[in-house]
């Protein structure tokens, strides 16, 4: 009761051609933790998943990149379990390799079409620099043969004592835009001596240069309206490449839903990894599972073609640290086990906190919250809100008595006749638990 399940640990012997189909089976069933250990190298020498392996995660990522451009809203779902052969593998893998061909050329066409945009956005930022400068912004590009010109920023504040340090270098400053913190401005004078004695003192207030793109070789309001119409362009090529996405998207749906539950079927015999190994027709599958539970592996695999032999033995002591923990299922206590994984799972042979801790969590929420109003309220949203909680429900119902009993201990409803009370003529006389029936 205070234990983890008792493990065994299994020794299937099985036929080669059947090992698919047998993991996809165990899978189904939820209670085998492959045991991927190699102790059996000298009897079974292969491993038989390895080229199985190779294709499923060419094909799994494959169809990751995929679903990244063509994303698929439907749940996944296997209607009807089959086995996958590598023969399988190979062919969806051809064929992703043919889809992904598609979706790479879109791809690319949406790589451009973003850096078109990222162009033509990073121009109109570029361009509200020069907003309120009216003139051929191509007269200020380039080197001139006799005229120094610099175009940037400085702060306001350094600007009145700016325009006076130039005037006596012989250049001039004129300011064409100013925000709060700073000032957009022109800095024109000749070229010679004085030249880097200018550069000096831009350096000295802060000056921050701007680049003019070479783009941007009209009025800005001209240059304006024609990336006005270049972003228009845009918009519109996004839509018609979007439009004949959909209608490929359309097109391979449900390819890529059989492809996906293709991979899910072919995963378990993946995960095996080196758990499964053979010897030329015959393989060894081992790993572990809860001992109530060996009938239904029995059982189950008696569904298979060929007959096996399952070997089963207790884990040794030296082994318990790989033993994997089968937590206790319990419909009431299952929120509590949810709960008490976040903090961590017991190894194999040590005591399962579950029920110490749903005494002690219902203990210290009622201590804390005990009210009979208060208690009854939950108990009674648990009950209305059941399809919602679901398997929450007894972890709700619980702490909700458990206030109503401290309630009934505290002398509380609703606050009345607990020392939380600072109101004693709106509460009512309550003579609970031995109390002498006043309020606070």
């Amino acid at each position: 009761m205070f234990r983890p399940l008792a493990m065994k640990q299994l020794r299937i012997q099985i036929l080669t051609e059947d090992l698919p189909r047998a993991c996809l089976i165990l899978a189904e069933l939820g209670v085998f933790s492959p045991d991927p250990r190699p102790e059996l190298e000298q009897e079974f020498p292969r491993l038989p998943a390895e080229r199985y392996g190779e294709l499923y995660a060419q094909a799994h990522s494959r169809i990751e990149r995929i679903l990244k451009l063509i994303p698929l809203d439907a749940p996944l779902r296997l209607p009807k379990l089959r086995e996958v052969s590598e023969a399988d593998l190979e062919r969806l893998l051809v064929r992703l390799r043919e889809i992904w061909g598609h979706c790479s050329a879109f791809e690319e066409e949406f790589r451009e079409v973003g850096e078109e945009e990222r162009g033509v956005r990073q121009l109109e930022h570029a361009l509200d620099n020069f907003a309120h400068l009216d003139l051929d912004l191509g007269l200020l590009q380039g080197e001139k043969m006799f005229l120094h010109l610099a175009i940037g920023s400085a702060p306001r504040s350094n600007i009145p004592q700016l325009k006076e340090a130039l005037a006596l270098a012989g250049s001039f400053l004129y300011v064409f835009m100013e925000s709060e913190e700073h000032a957009h401005i022109i800095v024109a004078g000749p070229r010679g001596e004085r030249e880097e004695e200018v550069h000096h003192l831009l350096d000295t207030a802060g000056f921050t240069p701007f680049e003019i793109p070479r783009e941007l070789n009209q009025e800005p309001e001209r240059v304006r309206r024609e990336l006005e119409v270049r972003r228009a362009a845009i918009i519109k090529r996004r839509r018609e490449l979007e439009g004949r996405l959909q209608g490929y998207r359309d097109e391979v749906r449900e390819e890529l839903e059989a492809a996906r539950r293709t991979l899910a079927m072919a995963e378990p015999f993946v995960q095996v990894d080196t758990a499964a190994r053979s010897s030329g027709l015959l393989s060894m599958l081992r790993g572990w599972a809860p001992a109530r539970d060996l009938p239904r592996i029995r059982q189950a695999l008696a569904r298979l073609d060929n007959p096996f032999l399952i070997l089963e033995r207790d884990p040794t002591p030296k082994e318990r640290p790989f033993v994997p923990t089968a937590m206790r299922p319990n419909r009431l206590t299952r929120p509590f086990t949810a709960l008490v994984k976040e903090y961590g799972i017991p190894r194999y042979g040590e005591i399962d906190p579950t029920l110490l801790f749903a005494a002690s969590f219902m203990f210290m929420f009622g201590m804390m919250f005990g009210d009979i109003g208060h208690g009854l309220v939950i108990v009674a949203a648990a009950w209305f809100g059941r399809r919602a909680l679901k398997s929450f429900v007894p972890f709700v119902v619980g702490n909700g008595l458990a206030a109503t009993l401290f309630g009934f201990l505290y002398g509380s409803l609703f606050g009345c006749g607990s020392p939380r009370c600072r109101t004693p003529s709106t509460c009512s006389r309550w003579p609970l638990a031995g109390g002498s029936g006043s309020c606070c």
